[in-house]
């Protein structure tokens, strides 16, 4: 049994909650992130390949001590955005409901012009993959979307 006398106020239990739910939130992105290698290693092994051993550079992900993600400048320390990133992307979905556009994007297999440049491979390798993953889908309600 916890001695209640440790906790002088409910400050101290706040403050380990909130760790509590930032630590999830971390596990939470780790299983993520291994979610999506899993299928790159199945789907797209160039791009895997690329991001298993991935390390930033330029900018990485921060969490605050409130559970609010942003991508943080590793050399200056300023944050991308300038508010935390869910505010952001409901503002700009709230921008979108009152001013809706909709844009489509078609995605076609290209020629390749230079057989050293990755890019084209990769996007030819995706289409693929897509087209084959049409033909797989399945729906069901209790998986993820997109699994």
């Amino acid at each position: 049994m916890i001695e209640t006398d440790t906790y002088d106020s409910g400050t101290d239990l706040d403050a380990l909650i909130k760790q509590a739910e930032i630590m999830q939130l971390k596990i939470k992105m780790d299983i993520q992130f291994k979610k999506n290698m899993d299928f790159f290693s199945r789907r797209n092994k160039h791009m895997y390949d690329q991001f298993i051993d991935f390390k930033p550079k330029k900018q990485q992900l921060y969490i605050d001590s409130d559970g609010n993600t942003n991508l943080i400048n590793i050399q200056s320390g300023n944050p991308t955005y300038a508010e935390p990133s869910e505010a952001f992307a409901n503002k700009q979905i709230d921008d979108f409901i009152k001013q809706p556009s909709r844009l489509n994007i078609g995605f076609k297999k290209i020629q390749i012009a230079n057989e050293k440049s990755i890019h084209p491979n990769i996007t030819n390798n995706t289409i693929d993959e897509y087209h084959s993953m049409q033909l797989e889908k399945h729906y069901d309600p209790n998986s993820p979307i997109g699994f």
